[in-house]
């Protein structure tokens, strides 16, 4: 419920279910369920823009994880660490955990979240100037995706070139991937990843 919330950005229940369910993982005295539910409360302050609580319900998260063999949860806490640090600027911290998500899904074979993965490289790329390394690791993601048939990652690929290419002033390609980008998640669970590339196109 409270990832639920996050994806259709109601900060007030996310933050609600998130702190029921750490709750209820720590009466479980659980890793696997502390390590979820820790994960999720450090997306929930991230999307509020607290990012000292994010970070430290990540490192939480991880901490919990490192105690049972690597599941899907893990390798995400991973790669979100990445996204917290990019959020902050933290560049190369961004960097270095990515990189560390990268390297636990091709040892444990869990990669569903590669895609996510790339994206973040992508991203990480693009805030350090490297506009074709940047692209290089969308045009993974997006790939990714579609082998995965991933609505979710497939738009936000198509929405982060898109993005690249409005802010380099090439309209025709970004008017491309932003239509490509709502036309994605068109009658699926994830119409709300619309707004981004509505907003680019409006």
């Amino acid at each position: 419920m409270c990832y639920d919330y996050i994806a259709f950005g109601d900060k007030v229940k996310s933050l609600e279910f998130g702190i029921k369910a750490n709750q209820v993982a720590e009466k479980s005295k659980n890793d696997r369920l502390k390590t979820f539910a820790k994960a999720m409360l450090a997306l929930t302050y991230l999307t509020m823009g607290d990012f000292e609580k994010a970070v430290s319900y990540n490192k939480a998260a991880i901490e919990a994880a490192s105690t049972y063999e690597t599941d899907i949860i893990s390798v995400c806490t991973v790669n979100d660490m990445g996204t917290i640090y990019l959020a902050m600027g933290k560049i190369d911290s961004a960097l270095i955990y990515t990189q560390k998500s990268y390297e636990l899904s091709l040892k444990s074979g869990i990669t569903y979240w590669l895609a996510d993965t790339y994206l973040q490289f992508g991203s990480i790329h693009a805030a350090m100037k490297n506009s074709s390394l940047a692209l290089n690791y969308w045009n993974l993601a997006l790939e990714e995706a579609k082998r995965i048939r991933s609505p979710k990652f497939t738009s936000t690929a198509y929405n982060a070139i898109a993005q690249y290419y409005y802010s380099t002033n090439q309209t025709d390609s970004a008017k491309i991937y932003a239509t490509k980008a709502i036309t994605s998640v068109k009658n699926t669970a994830f119409y709300t990843l619309n707004v981004e590339p509505a907003k680019l196109l409006l």
